[in-house]
């Protein structure tokens, strides 16, 4: 009897051996077949490599992780597969284009099959955008051609390419959710925010509050010193629980920068100045995951921004997205009342 449950034991333990092999066979062969993107896997998201064609890794992984997580928006958004092609030397752009689509597989995984390709040249300096569906929704052959020649533009002019290539699949995820709301793209209309927008990106950071006029100069001020990596927690433009909270936990370089990319990748966001006139909220739309919102306050009869929030009612998980910790009462509260969260604190799209 001891013998025969030693046998039933060891055959027990094979089995369970064998299961496990299995399984981790399993497991190596799709981490072998997706090129170890574990986000595949976790999420069902596409792979890298058939989102972004780019033999020659111009890209960065970073920036191509940005793209992925824009060709996931667009595809919920407005079930448009995107592709994306960086292609090196001279070559024929319509042409081009016009066979990649039809080559590649762009909207294999949209539910209409909208398929879309997103051509840029760095050397030939050429960007076209073709898609196999109707360009009036929403992309009217005014936003194809402003993307092909002008969007791009001055990332070609900076010789920052790459880094332009991600802000204009982010400024075709922003138009899809703009159509979404009605919104009719109006080129001259676009040129002339741009120009407000830079016209306050040339303030400096440390002048008077009163001289700002406004949470967004306040923001600007904000970018601006984190370009400079200026970790100075006594800068004028926090509060003053900010500056005491940075005093003890500065924010570190890898902080810094990742606010400048948010800034340089996010589509416009809206300021909401609360009820109370001594509160504001920046945020971006939903869609737009990775991009956290900022809160401003007023002290001493001047907008300041309010970084507390950062630290225990703002998170960010593992793929970046922010979510807002739920239970935790604040005064910017009122900013959020139009928006739904789920029990994670993640913002839900209606």
């Amino acid at each position: 009897m001891i013998e025969s449950g030693r046998y039933k034991n060891e055959g027990i333990l094979i089995y369970v051996l064998r299961a496990f092999a299995f399984f981790a066979g399993i497991f190596a062969v799709v981490m072998y077949m997706t090129k170890g993107d574990y986000t595949v896997l976790l999420t069902g998201a596409t792979p890298l490599p058939v989102v972004v064609s780019d033999a020659d890794n111009m890209l960065s992984d970073d920036q191509k992780m940005q793209i992925r997580s824009l060709h996931m928006n667009l595809l919920h958004l407005a079930d448009i597969d995107l592709r994306v092609v960086v292609l090196m030397g001279a070559f024929d752009a319509d042409d081009t284009a016009t066979g990649l689509l039809k080559k590649s597989d762009a909207g294999a995984r949209s539910k209409s099959k909208k398929g879309m390709i997103l051509l840029v040249g760095p050397q030939a300096r050429i960007v076209r955008l073709k898609m196999n569906f109707d360009k009036e929704r929403p992309f009217s052959d005014e936003f194809v051609n402003y993307v092909q020649n002008r969007k791009m533009s001055p990332f070609f002019r900076n010789n920052d390419i790459m880094n332009g290539i991600v802000k204009t699949v982010a400024f075709i995820v922003q138009r899809a959710q703009d159509d979404q709301a009605g919104k009719i793209f109006s080129a001259k209309q676009l040129e002339a925010q741009l120009m407000d927008r830079d016209s306050s990106n040339e303030l400096p950071p440390n002048r008077v509050m009163n001289d700002y006029g406004s949470p967004f100069q306040v923001y600007r001020a904000f970018i601006h010193s984190m370009r400079s990596f200026d970790a100075n927690n006594k800068l004028s433009f926090y509060s003053t629980e900010s500056q005491y909270i940075f005093k003890g936990q500065p924010l570190s370089r890898d902080d810094m920068a990742r606010f400048v990319r948010l800034d340089e990748n996010c589509p416009p966001a809206e300021v909401k100045i609360l009820k109370d006139q001594h509160h504001a909220i920046m945020r971006y739309p939903i869609i737009a995951r990775e991009c956290t919102p900022y809160f401003f306050v007023v002290e001493n009869n001047a907008w300041t921004m309010d970084m507390t929030l950062d630290r225990r009612v703002i998170k960010v998980d593992a793929f970046n997205r922010w979510l807002m910790v739920q239970g935790i009462r604040h005064p910017y509260e009122e900013g959020f009342s139009d928006w739904l969260f789920d029990a994670f604190g993640y913002p839900q799209e209606e």
